[in-house]
């Protein structure tokens, strides 16, 4: 989900849409919207850091009720497409779709991936982000490529091609290291 949280406050308050907005407190930011973070404020930064980066931030507290529920809509769709999908916080989540696009033959794994973003949007009316990949791993950082709302297919087929893929990348780039 692309600025799950902040997406999430937004909805609740379409005031907020156009200005830069982080979710939690001056201690600690759980996430920014997209126009906070043009001046540098990130998810995990202090909120008073945020303040001094951008003075107009708006900061607004946690609501985990409200995120739970509107994840609770997302994983319920996914469970359309996998029904063992993993799941990562309340923002994100991996499916594994490759029995789905067995029962499905003119699909491809973007059309699933397309398919169930618009399937969000016209459920939550939240955007999300996808990749595709042979892991979950590369789906991940393939996710990263098109935010917000959009997806980004690695065609790697191989153990060279994925090789190749991640010998360029920075670690940081890579999820757990």
């Amino acid at each position: 989900m692309d600025m799950f949280y902040a997406a999430v406050e937004m909805k609740k308050n379409p005031a907020l849409l156009d200005l830069p907005v982080g979710v939690g407190s001056l201690d600690m930011l759980s996430t920014t919207n997209y126009v906070a973070r043009r001046y540098g404020v990130r998810s995990g930064m202090p909120g008073y850091i945020g303040r001094k980066l951008c003075p107009s931030l708006v900061i607004v507290p946690t609501d985990f009720d409200a995120y739970r529920a509107e994840s609770a809509v997302v994983r319920g769709i996914a469970a359309e497409y996998d029904p063992n999908f993993t799941s990562v916080g309340l923002d994100e989540l991996t499916m594994e779709v490759t029995a789905y696009l067995r029962a499905h033959p003119s699909m491809t794994a973007a059309d699933v991936a397309s398919e169930f973003r618009a399937r969000v949007f016209a459920e939550t009316q939240l955007t999300a982000s996808a990749g595709i990949g042979p892991t979950a791993t590369l789906s991940k950082i393939a996710s990263n490529y098109k935010k917000p709302n959009g997806q980004h297919e690695l065609q790697l087929r191989t153990r060279e091609d994925v090789m190749d893929f991640m010998k360029n990348l920075p670690v940081r780039t890579v999820p757990g290291i």
